[in-house]
């Protein structure tokens, strides 16, 4: 991290650095915030589940046991359901991608390579799938609503 930068305050304040004037601590670094669709973060991590599965079913089967707690605080409807799957192997393959490049760029950095592996087998094991049995197994984990009015979009409630 760069001095001055929330990184540094952060790490400052987590090794017990001193607090200023203003009894700041640290700082939260946002910058990977965004506004988006609400289904997009769960199908983010949910594609972070379906990593270091012994086969596409197993990571479906744990993509759904996550899936059946977050719905149940967090109902998705039926358009966030069909995004969900393509939404995970778009994030995959997203992933591998920015690793590989991010790799090319600094090659001597072995942690830009940590879900590579992962990453390629998990795409290859859910595209194997039948794309309905997913679809249903998703669906019935979600137990989806009907579709919410004004879109899934954060404040579009």
């Amino acid at each position: 991290p760069t001095a001055g930068s929330s990184e540094t305050a952060s790490a400052s304040a987590a090794a017990g650095g001193a607090v200023d004037e203003f009894g700041v601590s640290g700082v939260i670094d946002f910058g990977d915030t965004v506004r988006s669709f609400l289904v997009c973060n769960i199908a983010i991590g949910l594609a972070y589940m379906a990593l270091d599965k012994p086969d596409g079913r197993a990571a479906v089967s744990t993509v759904c046991g996550v899936l059946r707690g977050y719905c149940s605080a967090l109902p998705l409807n039926e358009t966030e359901v069909a995004a969900l799957f393509p939404l995970m192997l778009a994030r995959l393959a997203t992933s591998v991608t920015m690793s590989s490049y991010s790799y090319s760029q600094d090659p001597g950095n072995e942690y830009l390579l940590v879900t590579q592996k992962p990453g390629w087998e998990a795409l290859a094991a859910l595209l194997a799938l039948p794309r309905a049995e997913v679809d249903e197994q998703i669906r019935a984990a979600c137990q989806a609503q009907p579709a919410r009015g004004g879109g899934a979009a954060p404040g579009g409630d």
